[in-house]
């Protein structure tokens, strides 16, 4: 017999699926209205950081933003230097990495790789430094905007300890 291997979904199922939907939609929405030049990434950051309570948004959204803060940081030298070159864009997910271990932030260390990535390997019309601002201000954007949704949009909150 073959069993069902899906759950029933519940009202906090349904509240966080639409949360997340009006976080992603309001940013990329935003980050429109501002001329960002890719205001994917600003939906992009909103659909991920987005949690059912504030304080663990919080934390994965400045997660998400000091990586990327690192990997644009890291990325601008290698990338002004030698552009498309896929040994300087190897050393540069190094650096980011190291960085990133070396100021104890390990879960950022793939989203610095990450931003590497797309300021080194995706073609940008801008120059590296440029690019790299872009990226950090989008992605931040889509953090900021996830906040207020998080806290305001059916507010979960953390189970109290017993006192």
């Amino acid at each position: 017999m073959i069993t069902s291997r899906l759950q029933p979904l519940t009202a906090a199922h349904w509240k966080q699926a639409i949360k997340t939907g009006i976080a992603g939609a309001l940013a990329m929405f935003l980050a429109e209205l501002l001329h960002l030049p890719q205001p994917y990434w600003a939906a992009v950051s909103a659909v991920i950081v987005m949690q059912s309570e504030f304080a663990a948004t919080l934390k994965v959204g400045w997660t998400r933003m000091a990586g990327t803060a690192i990997g644009a940081v890291v990325a601008i030298p290698f990338a002004e230097i030698a552009p498309g070159n896929v040994l300087a864009f190897g050393l540069a997910v190094i650096a980011a990495v190291v960085v990133c271990s070396a100021l104890k932030l390990e879960d950022g260390q793939r989203l610095a790789a990450a931003t590497v990535v797309i300021i080194m390997l995706i073609g940008q019309s801008e120059p590296p430094w440029l690019s790299a601002l872009f990226r950090f201000l989008e992605v931040s954007f889509g953090i900021i905007v996830s906040l207020p949704v998080t806290r305001f949009v059916w507010p979960a909150h953390a189970p109290q300890a017993p006192t």
